[in-house]
């Protein structure tokens, strides 16, 4: 079976967390704990990049909404990176919770629409060219 991964790193005062593998019933509290560890460390927002994500199922979604209910709480924006397509965007589609988060395809784009909104990054996304 393809082993999970889970890896937290920073641009500037967010917190992205990149998501890879299988994530099923038996790793979710993994999940689950990186989602509380990141909106516990104050960040201005939290990233989550479902990129390399190659499997997730309802209990994978379970965490992601405890995980939104704890960063709202905490007044720390939430975006899902997720391609399209891709099989998360197909779960979070087939289960009615395609808008219940702010989703970007990649995270150049979820950082730039969370700069947009005032979080402070490290990095500032490239501007677009001219035409």
């Amino acid at each position: 079976m393809e082993r999970s991964s889970i890896t937290s790193s920073a641009v500037g005062e967010v917190c992205v967390l990149t998501v890879g593998g299988v994530h099923n019933e038996y790793l979710t509290g993994a999940i689950g704990d990186a989602l509380i560890a990141g909106i516990d460390a104050s960040p201005t927002a939290l990233v989550i990049d479902f990129t390399p994500l190659t499997f997730g199922d309802s209990t994978l979604l379970r965490a992601l909404m405890l995980g939104n209910e704890h960063a709202s709480a905490a007044g720390v924006p939430f975006v899902l990176v997720v391609p399209s397509p891709h099989r998360m965007r197909t779960l979070l589609t087939m289960t009615r919770l395609l808008d219940q988060f702010t989703i970007c395809l990649d995270v150049d784009a979820a950082l730039a629409a969370l700069a947009a909104r005032g979080a402070r990054l490290a990095f500032e996304p490239a501007a677009p060219a001219a035409p």
